[in-house]
Parts: C-alpha cells; structure tokens; sequence
C-alpha cells in the first residue's frame, strides 16, 4: 500500500495498551514488526517527505518548531553515508537553508547571499554535528535504525487504533520512541528524551512525519551542486582541510579571521561586542549548544581553564549561535551551575561562514589575534594550552 499523507499532530492523545502476549509470543511478533518496518524502509527509500521538529532546549519552558523538506537517496559511491540528502530547513527568525551531503563533500546553500559554504566529508560521524544530527531524527533508516539493530528483547512494542509504540531504553538517561503506522509500517512520530545529572534539563525532542506519494519523484535540481552554481552561487570553502589527524591546529585564512574579530556579538546582557574588545592575550572560543549534550558535558572543564591559566592573560568565551531567542534562559542555566564564563550570541551563518559543523568547536586567538581551529576534544586544548604555557 502506497503512504497517503498523514497529518499527526503530537497533541493528539492515543491510549496504548500493552500487547496481551506470552514472552516467547511477544518476541515473535516484535520480530514479525521488526521486518516489516525494515521492508518498508526498502520501499520507501527513495520518498521525499515532510518533517516538523519540535524540542525545548535547556532552561526553556516551551517548544521551538522547525520545519524541514527532505529527499535522500541511496547512493553506495557516498563512503560516509551509503546515500545522499537533501534538507531544506526553517528555522527561529525565517531563516532558511538547503543542506546537501554527497560523497565529496556537504554543502550549506544559503539563499539570501547565494553563498554555499563546502566542508569536506569527514571520517566519521562526530556525536553533535550536524551531519549526525540530520541522519539520527530525520533519515528514515537511521530512525530505524535504534530498534532493527537491536535483539528484540530490548524493545517494549504496544499498540492501539492504527498505530504500533516502540520504545527502547538507551541508558539510564536516555529513551528512543517511534510511533509507526499499521498500514505501511513507516514512523509518523519519533520521540527522543535525554536527562542530563550535572545540568539538570531534560531535552525532548519530537519528530512528525508528513508524506505524499506525489512527492517521490525527485526534481532535477535535487543533490545538483551545478545548479546552484549556474543561478550565481559561490561557493565558500570551510575552515577544514581535505587531510588532517584529530588535534592538529589549523590556522584560519585572512578573511574569516577579519570576520570573526569584527562580529557584532551580542552578550547576555543585550549589549553589543566584538572580540577585537578583549584585552586578553589569549582567548579560546567555544562554539556550542543548548541542545548540544557533548557540548554541556566538556564546559565545566572548559570553564576551568580560564583559572588555570588567568595569569597568563587567558580568556574563555562561550560562542553560541543559535540559541539568541532564548539567551537569557541558557545564561542563567549556565550561572546556577557556577559556570560565569562570557557567552556571546550570534547568527547561525557565522558558523557557516567559518565551516564550523561539529560541536562543541574550539578557535584560539593569539597574541597577534591569529585564529587557530583546534581539530579535537577538550582534552586536545589542554594538550594545546599546556604546549603554549609551560
């Protein structure tokens, strides 16, 4: 049966029972569910659907909603993915942007200025970059792919009306829910919650699923960087080489340097910065997130750094830019954890623009305000600082 389109609203209450099976029973037709989810996934590959995202992000009271159009493929020439896709995603304050990911690079197409940033493919799928953020809540067999990977013993199904619930416990902090339709075994609603202990939120993260079956075929201009080429775009090469080892220093070229010292960054107080304001000699840059778990979990060593190395006229500044609609939440969720380091606000395409895709990120500025991109962990900048400082 081809998917009509469906129109899932998540303040719809479903009642659920559990299914009235023996244990053996119960894997049987968890299994039986299991292949049939995996058979649609084959089948419907190549659709092009709808998604609308809904999440609350730390210290905040209600939702934010993007939306989002998405076409993939499966493509075995793409190394990283095994498919390529194409998202055009809406966002807090109309922006909108096209992300492409093809096997030699992804690409971040931005209307407004018809600038394309190019980041190179990486190795891996680094926890908290967009890339794997994409691939875990939107692509369909990714979304699957926390309940077809697993013994079916570790997924609770239930069901009622016209809809299968499956939850997997994925830690003691964590949950995965999908709620699947009986007539094509496709996911209309992907449920994600995350606990975190030390800053004390819980992130929630629900996915609707929109499809037509007019909507399979996919326009020309799909994964077609040309196109975008032929109507005037240029395209701007992100900070990351073609070919380097994790911790390796790469040093910003004149340009993004100028446009990162210059940005008019905005404080948790409302007034208006740059970096080029600092006195420091010595300023690392934390790029990250509200929803960003990896990010939250390395600042308070981050943080720390600031102290270690005050003397030296050291200085940490947390770069977020994308959280500005709700500053004031994230920077008091920070102070009540005694983390008092300056946090800067900014616009989504300064990320861009500087090819910054993973999360949590770290810049140096040096003395002569050079800008170096560390390519690593926080572990990696104090290996970095130590080098520096001793």
């Amino acid at each position: 049966m081809k998917p009509s389109l469906f129109i899932f609203s998540s303040m719809i209450s479903l009642s659920f029972i559990n299914a009235a099976y023996s244990q053996n029973g119960s894997l049987q037709y968890s299994t039986l569910l299991l292949q049939h989810m995996k058979e649609a996934i084959d089948q419907y590959d190549q659709y092009h659907y709808k998604t609308q995202m809904r999440f609350k992000e730390m210290g905040g009271d209600t939702f934010e909603i993007r939306n989002f159009d998405i076409s993939y493929r499966s493509n075995p020439k793409n190394p990283l993915f095994g498919y390529d896709w194409e998202i055009n995603e809406a966002i807090r304050g109309g922006n909108a942007y096209t992300h492409v990911a093809l096997p030699d690079a992804t690409y971040a197409i931005f209307e407004g200025n018809k600038v394309i940033g190019k980041g190179r493919l990486p190795q891996k799928i680094d926890v908290g970059s967009y890339s794997e953020y994409i691939r875990d809540f939107f692509v369909l067999s990714e979304v699957y792919s926390y309940f077809l990977n697993v013994p079916p013993g570790e997924i609770k199904v239930s069901g009622s009306g016209d809809y299968y619930r499956l939850t997997r416990l994925m830690n003691e902090n964590a949950t995965r829910e999908i709620l699947v339709t009986r007539d094509t075994y496709l996911p209309v609603q992907s449920i994600s919650t995350t606990r975190d202990e030390q800053f004390h939120f819980t992130q929630i993260t629900e996915v609707d699923f929109y499809y037509n079956e007019h909507m399979k075929t996919l326009p020309d201009t799909a994964f077609s960087i040309d196109h975008y080429l032929s109507l005037g775009y240029t395209i701007h090469q992100n900070v990351e080489s073609d070919s380097h080892e994790p911790g390796e220093i790469i040093t910003f070229s004149a340009e993004k340097q100028e446009s990162l010292l210059y940005y008019p960054f905005v404080t948790a107080s409302g007034d208006t910065t740059s970096l080029m304001a600092s006195d420091a000699r010595y300023i690392l840059l934390d790029f990250w997130y509200a929803s960003c778990v990896p990010c939250l979990q390395a600042m308070p060593e981050v943080h720390a750094l600031a102290a270690t190395y005050a003397k030296e006229g050291f200085q940490v500044i947390g770069i977020n830019c994308f959280d500005i609609g709700i500053s004031d939440n994230v920077t008091k969720h920070l102070w009540e954890k005694n983390i008092t380091m300056p946090t800067y606000f900014g616009s989504r395409e300064l990320v861009q623009e500087l090819g910054i895709n993973s999360f949590p990120s770290y810049l140096l500025i040096l003395p002569d305000r050079r800008v170096e991109y560390i390519d690593g962990s926080v572990e990696d900048v104090k290996h970095v600082l130590k080098g520096i400082f001793r």
